[in-house]
């Protein structure tokens, strides 16, 4: 395989992997709220807001250093990226007590235990994910997603159906993350094993500095997606309105992902062979990205009455979405490249 087959590879799987993702989450709520309440839904998306927020925070944009050094590091990096995420989960468990706590009043106790297992778990998916996609095994990443899916529709499903609701939805989440979080734990202790050392402080140190530094770009993501969906309500903005503007969102993040996944899976790759491929990165992810984003601003409708004819009035939101794909695309593409400029402590 030539070279750009080899930094193409990666990244397509990897997108692919965005879009099976992407399609199971739409099948799962299109089942699941066929048989619970709105008010329901609104809970459990409540308390998994909370934990994906926290989550997110608690990550530091560590997947990039992983992503760059879990090659050189190997059973190293297993053992002190674990250790850093445990730490901050447990650092973190009152601020998800307390929120919890205060936005579900009476409801809180019989879901904070669901909601520490899911930050938990996903602090654990976490590292072992951008850790396995550091060693280029992204079949074993899309394998296990796929299980973890499945296992979250049959388990939903059946907890929903027999009258569950919040906790049934709550725990197919659980059991995907966990699925996630012990498969991939299981596939890198096989692959790579496990060190833990006093003398790898300095490393953990050079890997959260690192980390710290993508903080403020995956942060900004995180909450200009997730705030201005929420703040929408505040402001009288009808809830059909808010579902059109939430899949159009959704819609334009998985055109974004086959950028994003290049330039990801480009940071292993110019690892692996210490060479910057930044710039043959951003020239791929661009390439391919732009029909997709042609394609949206040529039929946004069409694309729209695919998911169903009630979205179709949201054709200029995703236009709009649609245009700012490309900055999108090329930024992270850049934070890429300067990743690979950046190295850990030896």
């Amino acid at each position: 395989m030539s070279t750009t087959g080899k930094l193409i590879a990666p990244g397509l799987l990897l997108f692919i992997d965005s879009l099976l993702g992407a399609a199971a989450n739409w099948i799962f709520w299109l089942v699941i709220s066929k048989f619970t309440l709105a008010s329901e839904i609104g809970q459990a998306t409540t308390v998994y807001s909370i934990v994906s927020l926290i989550g997110m925070s608690i990550q530091l944009g560590l997947e990039y250093p992983l992503l760059k050094e879990a090659h050189t590091h190997r059973s190293r990096i297993v053992g002190t990226a674990l250790a850093i995420e445990i730490i901050l989960f447990i650092v973190t468990l009152p601020i998800l007590l307390f929120t919890t706590n205060t936005l579900l009043h009476k409801d809180a106790e019989a879901f904070v235990w669901l909601a520490i297992g899911l930050l938990f778990s996903s602090s654990i998916s976490f590292v072992t994910r951008y850790i396995l996609l550091g060693i280029t095994d992204v079949k074993s990443v899309v394998l296990i997603d796929v299980g973890g899916n499945f296992l979250k529709f049959v388990i939903g499903y059946a907890l929903v159906l027999s009258g569950s609701g919040v906790y049934g939805i709550l725990m197919s989440f659980l059991s995907y993350n966990a699925f996630v979080a012990g498969a991939s734990l299981f596939v890198l202790l096989k692959r790579l094993g496990f060190a833990l050392e006093r003398t790898q402080i300095k490393f953990a140190k050079e890997l959260i500095k690192a980390g710290l530094v993508n903080t403020p770009f995956k942060l900004s993501k995180v909450f200009i997606i997730t705030l201005s969906i929420i703040l929408l309500t505040p402001f009288g903005i009808s809830n059909s309105d808010i579902g059109i503007f939430y899949i159009s969102i959704m819609i334009s993040l998985v055109a974004g992902s086959l950028a994003s996944s290049i330039a990801l899976m480009i940071i292993p790759a110019s690892s692996r062979m210490a060479t910057d491929f930044s710039s043959a990165g951003v020239r791929i992810a661009l390439s391919l990205t732009a029909p997709i984003i042609s394609a949206l601003v040529v039929a946004p409708k069409f694309i729209l009455s695919i998911i169903g004819a009630q979205y179709v009035t949201g054709d200029t939101v995703l236009l709009i979405l649609a245009i700012g794909i490309l900055p999108f695309s090329i930024t992270f593409n850049a934070i890429s490249g300067f990743n690979n400029n950046t190295s850990c402590a030896q």
